[in-house]
């Protein structure tokens, strides 16, 4: 199983693992350095996630692949990219156990700031990462809490940046579509980094379905909740993530090759081809008053055929 090599190596790397099995024999290996899942293989022994065989794995360092945790920050700006909490080290607050309701396994991290936290974001906060394991599906749900002593509101932009394992992004019939009927993607404000409209500008969506055939960056804005992303090549089985609460927008990204070249942890030549983002995102500022609680939620499956 590609979970077990996983779960190896990132030992091999010092790092603690967090490996979540469930009786169907549906296994999920996460990590404490950045509170960061690597690995969801279902009871079919299918891998859903993906993880460059060149990603750094060493304290302090983003990982590429699994699900990176986006917080405080979406993208670039005052702080480092995609903010400090894919990069911090977690808590396991709460060991795999079996779940009062539902056929799942949880496991708990946690996130707390600390003082380096404060010198470039100053405020206190607590994250939660639950990991519920199912034998068909991994559901994961980001919690933020502004505790009741902060003085000040909360602002900041959060975002699961999950890569998706496909067998070959280049396939012509690889698209993301709703996947519920009466939902649309045509008429989506979004924004976008393909030249030469990465202006900051917004744009509309004249597709109902994202054909992915080129170099993809784009953060759409109220997107549904329910998209399935259609595999290229023969046989495959279409994803379904699902995303809820208050992630209300979805990032569809993929570098392509002349970008993908450049991604030093990126394994070449040709990684790019094997994934597609689909990234559960609040790309809007939420503000969190103190003493309350924000939640989002993404949940991703493969789809049996028979269900199509």
């Amino acid at each position: 199983m590609e979970a077990k090599v996983i779960e190896q190596r990132v030992k091999n790397a010092g790092l603690e693992v967090v490996r979540i099995e469930h009786p169907s024999g549906a296994i999920c290996i996460a990590t404490l350095q950045g509170g960061h899942v690597l690995s969801y293989e279902n009871s079919r022994g299918e891998q859903l996630l993906f993880l460059s065989s060149a990603a750094t794995l060493a304290p302090g360092k983003a990982i590429r692949g699994g699900v990176p945790v986006i917080f405080p920050q979406f993208g670039p700006g005052k702080l480092p990219q995609h903010g400090f909490a894919r990069t911090g080290m977690w808590t396991l607050q709460q060991p795999p156990t079996k779940a009062a309701t539902g056929d799942c396994v949880v496991a708990v991290l946690a996130l707390c700031d600390t003082e380096a936290t404060r010198a470039v974001w100053p405020f206190a906060f607590e994250l939660r990462l639950n990991i519920a394991v199912g034998p068909e599906r991994l559901s994961l749900e980001l919690e933020v809490t502004a505790p009741p002593q902060q003085q000040q509101q909360l602002q900041f932009t959060a975002a699961l940046h999950t890569y998706l394992r496909i067998p070959d992004v280049r396939a012509p019939d690889t698209a993301v579509l709703p996947a519920t009927q009466g939902q649309v993607l045509k008429g989506l404000r979004y924004t976008t980094q393909e030249p030469p409209h990465n202006d900051g500008t917004l744009h509309t969506e004249t597709r109902n379905e994202i054909a992915v055939h080129a170099f993809t960056d784009r953060a759409y804005f109220g997107a549904p909740d329910a998209l399935t992303v259609r595999c290229g090549g023969a046989g495959s089985t279409p994803i379904s993530v699902v995303k809820g609460g208050g992630f209300r927008d979805t990032v569809v990204w993929n570098p392509w090759d002349e970008r993908g070249a450049k991604l030093a942890d990126l394994g070449q030549p040709l990684e790019w081809t094997q994934f597609l983002c689909i990234e559960a995102a609040a790309i809007e500022p939420v503000t969190l008053a103190p003493g309350t609680v924000w939640r989002g939620s993404q949940i991703i499956s493969k789809i049996p055929l028979a269900r199509l």
